[in-house]
Protein backbone atom coordinates (compact mmCIF):
# COMPACT_ATOMS: atom_id res chain seq x y z
CA UNK A 1 0.00 0.00 0.00
CA UNK A 2 1.26 3.46 -0.75
CA UNK A 3 -0.37 4.96 1.82
CA UNK A 4 1.77 3.06 4.58
CA UNK A 5 5.31 3.06 2.56
CA UNK A 6 4.24 7.43 2.51
CA UNK A 7 3.58 7.02 6.22
CA UNK A 8 6.91 4.82 6.82
CA UNK A 9 8.48 7.83 5.25
CA UNK A 10 7.41 10.46 6.80
CA UNK A 11 8.48 8.68 10.16
CA UNK A 12 11.81 8.25 9.08
CA UNK A 13 12.37 12.11 8.64
CA UNK A 14 11.14 13.30 11.45
CA UNK A 15 14.37 12.74 13.13
CA UNK A 16 16.79 15.79 12.98
CA UNK A 17 20.14 16.03 12.25
CA UNK A 18 22.82 18.46 15.01
CA UNK A 19 24.92 19.66 11.80
CA UNK A 20 28.61 19.62 13.57
CA UNK A 21 29.77 23.10 14.97
CA UNK A 22 31.81 25.70 17.14
CA UNK A 23 30.45 26.08 20.35
CA UNK A 24 31.15 29.16 22.24
CA UNK A 25 33.92 28.01 23.56
CA UNK A 26 35.71 27.27 20.16
CA UNK A 27 35.64 23.42 19.70
CA UNK A 28 33.66 21.22 17.17
CA UNK A 29 31.00 19.41 18.57
CA UNK A 30 30.18 16.52 15.99
CA UNK A 31 27.49 15.85 13.95
CA UNK A 32 24.26 13.39 15.90
CA UNK A 33 20.99 12.59 15.06
CA UNK A 34 18.23 13.83 17.32
CA UNK A 35 16.49 9.76 17.12
CA UNK A 36 16.06 9.13 20.77
CA UNK A 37 12.67 8.63 21.89
CA UNK A 38 10.50 11.72 21.46
CA UNK A 39 13.45 14.08 21.77
CA UNK A 40 14.03 14.35 17.79
CA UNK A 41 14.47 17.88 16.97
CA UNK A 42 17.39 19.91 16.68
CA UNK A 43 16.75 22.83 19.79
CA UNK A 44 18.64 24.92 21.60
CA UNK A 45 21.01 28.11 20.05
CA UNK A 46 24.06 28.06 17.54
CA UNK A 47 26.53 27.77 19.58
CA UNK A 48 24.72 25.49 22.20
CA UNK A 49 22.60 22.80 20.86
CA UNK A 50 20.32 19.34 22.47
CA UNK A 51 18.10 17.22 21.22
CA UNK A 52 14.29 18.08 22.41
CA UNK A 53 10.79 16.64 21.91
CA UNK A 54 9.36 20.10 20.57
CA UNK A 55 8.98 20.81 17.08
CA UNK A 56 8.06 24.37 18.14
CA UNK A 57 11.63 25.19 19.57
CA UNK A 58 13.30 23.82 16.93
CA UNK A 59 16.49 25.50 15.71
CA UNK A 60 16.92 27.06 12.21
CA UNK A 61 20.37 25.97 11.68
CA UNK A 62 21.00 27.03 8.34
CA UNK A 63 20.49 30.96 10.05
CA UNK A 64 23.36 29.77 12.22
CA UNK A 65 27.28 30.81 10.86
CA UNK A 66 29.54 28.97 13.46
CA UNK A 67 30.70 26.34 11.22
CA UNK A 68 34.44 27.22 10.76
CA UNK A 69 36.88 27.66 13.22
CA UNK A 70 36.48 31.28 14.84
CA UNK A 71 39.45 33.18 14.45
CA UNK A 72 40.23 33.95 18.20
CA UNK A 73 40.08 30.15 18.76
CA UNK A 74 43.05 29.51 16.50
CA UNK A 75 46.36 27.94 18.01
CA UNK A 76 49.06 31.08 18.56
CA UNK A 77 51.74 30.48 16.43
CA UNK A 78 55.07 30.22 18.86
CA UNK A 79 57.14 33.35 19.02
CA UNK A 80 59.89 32.75 16.66
CA UNK A 81 63.34 33.30 18.44
CA UNK A 82 66.33 34.89 16.76
CA UNK A 83 69.44 32.97 16.49
CA UNK A 84 72.62 34.70 16.84
CA UNK A 85 76.44 33.54 15.38
CA UNK A 86 78.02 33.00 18.46
CA UNK A 87 82.00 33.41 18.20
CA UNK A 88 84.21 31.46 20.51
CA UNK A 89 85.46 33.64 24.04
CA UNK A 90 89.13 34.58 23.19
CA UNK A 91 91.10 33.25 26.38
CA UNK A 92 93.49 35.32 27.92
CA UNK A 93 96.77 34.19 26.83
CA UNK A 94 99.00 33.84 29.91
CA UNK A 95 103.37 33.63 29.71
CA UNK A 96 104.64 31.32 32.02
Amino acid sequence: NGRVGACLKSAYLLWSKLRGYYDVMGHFDTTFNCSKGSYIYCCGTCHYRFCCEHQRSRLDQEACNNYISPVWADPLVPPTVAVTKTTPSCRAKTTQ
